[in-house]
C-alpha cells in the first residue's frame, strides 16, 4: 500500500490484491476504515456475474458475527437495500468521486457495520 497524490490533487491510497490488481481509494476514507478496525489487507471477489467486488475484514466478534463487507458499502454507508454504483464501471476504482447510491431507502447494511465499529471503537478508549 502507498500514498500518493492523484492527477485531480486529491491524496489517493493505491493498494493490490490477491492477483495483484490495482485498488484505488481516497486516502482519508482508507484511514479511516483502518481507525475503525477494519484491516489493512483487502482482496477481491468475483461474483457469478464476473463482477469483483472489494473486500475486508473485521473481527466477527465486534461486528455482531459478520466477517467480510464490501468496501464500497462501507465508503458510502450503503443501506441493506441500496447498491453502490461505480461510475466509471471500474470497481477497484473505490475513489468517492466514483461511487454513488442507487435503490432503496437505506436500513441497516454497511450503515450498521460503521455504526457498531465507531461503538467499539469508543468503548476500547
Amino acid at each position: 500500500m502507498k500514498f500518493s497524490t492523484a492527477h485531480d490533487g486529491g491524496e489517493i491510497a493505491t493498494l493490490r490484491d490477491q492477483d495483484g490488481r490495482t485498488i484505488v481509494v481516497d486516502a482519508a476514507d482508507y484511514r479511516r476504515l483502518l481507525a475503525l478496525g477494519f484491516t489493512g489487507r483487502w482482496f477481491t471477489n468475483e461474483v457469478t456475474t464476473g463482477y469483483r467486488y472489494v473486500r475486508v475484514s473485521r473481527d466477527p466478534r465486534e461486528t455482531g458475527g459478520q466477517a467480510l463487507f464490501t468496501v464500497s458499502r462501507l465508503i458510502l454507508g450503503a443501506g441493506e437495500r441500496q447498491s453502490v454504483r461505480h461510475r466509471d464501471g471500474n470497481r477497484l476504482n473505490l475513489r468517492r468521486r466514483n461511487l454513488a447510491l442507487r435503490g432503496g431507502k437505506g436500513g441497516a447494511g454497511a450503515q450498521a457495520a460503521l455504526q457498531k465499529a465507531q461503538e467499539g471503537r469508543a468503548d476500547a478508549r
